[in-house]
């Protein structure tokens, strides 16, 4: 036992060394850094921080944990879609224009009325896609597709979608299959709410980790 702690102070006295040792070395070079380069020391210590944020950021989700994450996740579904489901229409509308803009879309929210079937406009890479949006209490039947394609006429779209905050009748499913209409369910645009929310969250954190104002391009 004797020997065992004999061995185990010794561990901990190397170690104590080591760090004081470094901790000169590291002193020095930066004291050698701020005399020969006063600029770069605060460049050093600007990217060491946003390393710590980066790195303390990922240790607190891996702590969190994917049930945790994701019961966050549904809990911020879940409030959200209650919202929706307190709109009119036409604030329904608009509330989906930023959805799909996060997806890449340019969306313009068509006039109240004589829009043909179609509530919003979307253009993407020289395609146009015409959306029905309803805000119901109950199931969506055949009508709402039916709109949407006669809009999709009208407009010369080349796709059409149909997104509401309930679900579709099996009728309506058939029709939409049929004419290749998407159809966007309560439980799909949950995902679309959060998705926005995460990537706005993103862009956040993106302004945050980079006080440089370098310019970080998307792929």
């Amino acid at each position: 036992m004797a020997k065992r702690r004999s061995s185990r102070k010794k561990k901990k006295k190397f170690s104590i060394e080591r760090l004081i040792y470094f901790s000169i070395v590291a002193f020095a070079v930066i004291d050698t850094i701020q005399e020969e380069y006063p600029g770069l020391l605060s460049l050093l210590v600007s990217w060491t921080v946003i390393v710590l944020i980066i790195v303390g950021i990922s240790y607190i989700l891996y702590k969190n944990g994917g049930y945790r994450l994701s019961f966050a996740s549904n809990r911020l579904k879940t409030s959200l879609i209650n919202e929706v489901d307190s709109m009119d229409g036409l604030e329904f509308e608009h509330f989906l224009k930023p959805l799909f803009e996060a997806k890449g879309f340019h969306a313009k929210v068509t006039q109240g009325s004589g829009d043909f079937g179609a509530d919003l406009k979307l253009t993407k890479q020289g395609r146009t896609t015409v959306v029905q949006a309803k805000r119901y209490s109950n199931s969506i039947g055949v009508s709402a597709i039916q709109q949407v394609v006669s809009a999709k006429a009208v407009y010369k779209a080349q796709d059409a979608i149909v997104v509401t905050n309930q679900f579709y009748t099996p009728a309506a499913k058939k029709l939409a299959k049929v004419n290749r209409v998407k159809l966007i369910d309560r439980n799909e645009l949950k995902d679309m709410i959060t998705d926005y929310h995460s990537t706005s969250s993103s862009t956040v954190l993106c302004r945050i980790l980079n006080p440089f104002g370098l310019r970080l391009d998307r792929d």
